[in-house]
């Protein structure tokens, strides 16, 4: 598994990297993380440029958030008003709703770092209220750490691997 990864990013580069992480972030679950500390770990052994790699998942992380956020606030409340579950009742809305008109660009700041959650922040901040401004700063400012945090992580790992981790 973890050759087959390496083979992907090495044959694609950073552009597989932020395909990837624009599709975890628009609402799919992906390996997001997994695949940002391997491409770190690449960095650090030379194969991979680390300045477009973080740029591309920035980019990524920050438009796949941001496409689902606009589709929370054109479609979230029609699309959500069709589900029938016993889950999602209108007074559960109505608190989600409250609670991103509260917090709902920090809750997307946080969100970031959680990994089955990140996936859906954008929509949920969107049907939610969240204001756009504030969204798009914290978004950014989350998503830029989120990469940075991340690809630091396999980074590390490659300078401190020596014999006992081979990649």
């Amino acid at each position: 598994m973890i050759h087959w990864l390496q083979s992907l990013l090495l044959q694609y580069g950073y552009w597989l990297l932020g395909l990837i992480l624009f599709i975890n972030n628009f609402g799919l679950i992906l390996p997001g993380d997994t695949i940002l500390i391997a491409s770190g770990f690449l960095a650090a052994k030379g194969d991979l440029p680390w300045e477009g790699t973080l740029a591309m998942a920035a980019l990524g992380c920050f438009m796949g958030c941001n496409a689902t956020y606009w589709l929370g606030v054109r479609y979230g409340h029609p699309l959500l008003g069709h589900v029938k579950s016993p889950h999602l009742t209108p007074q559960r809305l109505k608190r989600v709703e409250d609670f991103f008109q509260k917090y709902g660009a920090k809750a997307v700041f946080l969100a970031r770092f959680i990994s089955l959650v990140h996936p859906f922040t954008g929509f949920v901040a969107g049907t939610g209220g969240t204001p756009a401004w504030p969204f798009l700063v914290y978004n950014f400012l989350g998503s830029t750490l989120y990469v940075c945090l991340y690809f630091a992580i396999g980074y590390f790992l490659a300078a401190h691997s020596g014999s006992w981790f081979k990649f």
